[in-house]
């Protein structure tokens, strides 16, 4: 549900403005309004202010390189000896980290230079090992580009000509399509040899700078130790940035906390308003804590402050901000309405309807024990391995609602992977058979579509009507409208008295001319759609009849098999996919017929969330709400 706001304006004298900044900051459930007078221009607040900034980006952009902290910091006051501390431990943090990310930088670029020459350590390493104990031979290593093995033979032959049975030539394709060649020659014999590569302009393999001095040979060989060595180099440097993280993590958290609070008081001091001799505050603040702001600010100040609450004619435009606030046991179906923007003030939290709605329309589909019970299952292990009052710990528990519906409505059609409940256990339908009352379940479905939109347009009429009565009105005519359709159809299929019949056409024809008048020619256009919506929770029988339809089949054919291990292959396999099937298909269609059926008819966003001023902690989690 939507908290209740109230408007708050507090009144005191100039000197005691920062107590009570410091007061409000505590309590923090007072949002700050921003008053649309000049604000005081104080020049020694915004040098702290400049100065904090800078101070806090270099403490963020350390903690943006650091490993998670582990221990929990609690926030700080800010003192005038802490800034220079701050600045100094923000600054040599954010330095170090950054000659460490050099660090690492460096070592990867090496790494991923040196591994382009992978392939020549595997396979000229071992000859340049031993030939370094051989002074009298010499080594070159040149690159042909896509030579064929004419060229290659040709190489071979005109090198041989000039060395003889001393010639010595090893190839290896590369990645690029070239091939590097490894010749290895008695040194008395180099001279021509050169002259002849650099006469055909066949070149050396280009090596990294850094590794041109010495010898090709050489140069390998310290490339191919080099590659060996920096995994440890990275490892240590990991370690290292993990024992920094360790050792001035919290110092860094405590200082940025405490920057967060001074910069987030400096805030509240520009938006206020001030006289000569006073000031005043004005924000908006949860209703049912007006009392303990009054307490907790006079105690922390004096009498000398005036708390009072402004009257809602005087709010003009301003809409307060929006905190929802539900009982425990519906809050993990917030985790399905956040995908919208907030609702406006003023209007319907829809998680309530939400919490009781999706789980039966799931439980609908579903309807089967054997596929509950498998996501009762799931989701209780991922309800247990998700982090308290996270997203996925949410998920886990809206699943196991969804799974024990699931399991409900499974023994009310008698279905435990399908039939096969009925032919091991003897389970029989508690209600109805799905796949004998298609029509039963079609109107059931409908039904509850009808009791689903008009509960929607209800809420809507009201939610209406709090800002422009012509059209509240218009939305209960509608709401009427959808009744007496549904009482003309019932009448005309003789499932309610046929003189009911006449007296529902004749509220038809009125109710169209009330609508007309009220909404234009766009309500009875509207109208029709919202007719279109009930029927779309035809929706809850097809699926649910389409995946009874697949677990009889899957039983049917595994029976068929011929084997023990074909059957329970085949049925394993169906079932799987079924319940897979079955578990995103209805999530989708059930959040459609919310999303679109539903909230279409009442769901109002545009609201503004509730952000009060508070610590830092509160401040960058987006503050409790309430």
């Amino acid at each position: 549900m939507i908290v209740d706001m109230c408007r708050v304006r507090i009144l005191g004298p100039a000197r005691d403005q920062p107590a009570v900044v410091r007061a409000l900051q505590d309590f923090a459930r007072l949002q700050i309004l921003a008053r649309p007078s000049e604000p005081r221009v104080d020049p020694a607040a915004r040098r702290e202010e400049e100065l904090l900034r800078r101070i806090l980006a270099d403490i963020e952009a350390a903690e943006s390189e650091m490993e998670p902290a582990l221990t929990s910091v609690e926030p700080a006051r800010l003192n005038a000896p802490d800034v220079l501390r701050f600045a100094r431990l923000g600054r040599n943090a954010r330095r170090t980290l950054e000659k460490l990310d050099a660090r690492v930088a460096a070592a990867e670029d090496e790494r991923a230079l040196l591994t382009k020459y992978r392939a020549l350590f595997a396979t000229f390493g071992p000859i340049l090992e031993r030939q370094a104990h051989w002074p009298d031979i010499a080594a070159y290593h040149v690159v042909l580009e896509r030579p064929d093995r004419s060229a290659m033979a040709r190489l071979r032959e005109g090198l041989g000509a000039l060395v003889g049975e001393a010639l010595h030539l090893r190839e290896q394709p590369l990645a690029t399509g070239e091939v590097a060649i490894l010749i290895l020659l008695p040194r008395a014999r180099a001279a021509p040899v050169e002259r002849a590569l650099s006469t055909a302009r066949v070149h050396e393999i280009p090596l990294p700078e850094a590794y041109r001095s010495g010898s090709p040979a050489e140069a390998i060989l310290r490339m191919s130790a080099r590659l060996r060595e920096i995994p440890a180099e990275l490892h240590a440097a990991a370690e290292e940035r993990v024992r920094f993280s360790g050792l001035h993590g919290p110092s860094l958290g405590r200082a940025r906390m405490a920057i967060v609070d001074r910069l987030a008081a400096l805030e509240a001091t520009r938006l206020t308003t001030w006289t000569p001799h006073a000031f005043v505050i004005e924000g908006w603040l949860p209703t049912r804590s007006r009392g303990a702001l009054v307490e907790h600010v006079c105690a922390a100040v004096g009498k000398t402050i005036a708390i009072e609450v402004v009257p809602r004619e005087m709010w003009g435009e301003d809409e307060p901000p929006v905190a929802i606030e539900n009982p425990r046991a519906l809050r993990p179906f917030e985790a399905l309405v956040r995908a919208l923007p907030l609702p406006r003030y003023g209007s319907f939290d829809p998680t309530p309807f939400v919490a009781l709605f999706f789980p039966l329309f799931f439980g609908f589909m579903l309807g089967d024990v054997g596929y509950g019970a498998l996501l009762l299952g799931l989701a209780l292990v991922l309800r247990a391995r998700a982090r308290p009052e996270s997203v996925g710990r949410a998920i886990g528990t809206v699943a196991c609602v969804c799974g024990a519906f699931g399991i409900a409505f499974g023994f009310f059609f008698g279905e435990l992977f399908g039939d096969l409940g009925h032919r091991v256990l003897g389970l029989n339908p508690l209600l109805v058979h799905r796949g004998e009352k298609i029509e039963l379940l079609l109107g059931v479905a409908v039904v509850i579509g009808l009791v689903h939109v008009m509960l929607g347009l209800v809420l809507g009429a009201v939610s209406a009507a709090r800002r422009d009565l012509r059209r509240g009105i218009a939305r209960a005519i509608s709401a009427g409208m959808v009744a007496i359709t549904t009482t003309a159809v019932l009448a005309a299929a003789d499932v309610l008295p046929r003189a009911w019949l006449v007296g529902s056409l004749a509220a038809l024809v009125a109710g169209m001319v009330a609508l007309i008048a009220t909404a234009g020619i766009v309500g009875p256009v509207e109208l029709i759609s919202t007719l279109c919506n009930v029927l779309s929770y035809a929706r809850l029988m097809a699926l649910g009849t389409a995946s009874v339809t697949l677990a009889l089949v899957a039983n049917e054919l595994a029976a068929a098999a011929g084997s023990l291990v074909a059957g329970i292959a085949v049925a394993f396999l169906l079932h799987f996919v079924n319940f897979v099937l079955g578990v995103f298909s209805p999530t989708i269609h059930a959040l459609r017929l919310h999303y679109v059926e539903f909230f279409g008819k009442f769901f109002e966003p545009g609201g503004a969330r509730y952000r009060p001023f508070a610590h830092a902690p509160l401040q960058m989690s987006g503050a409790a709400e309430g």
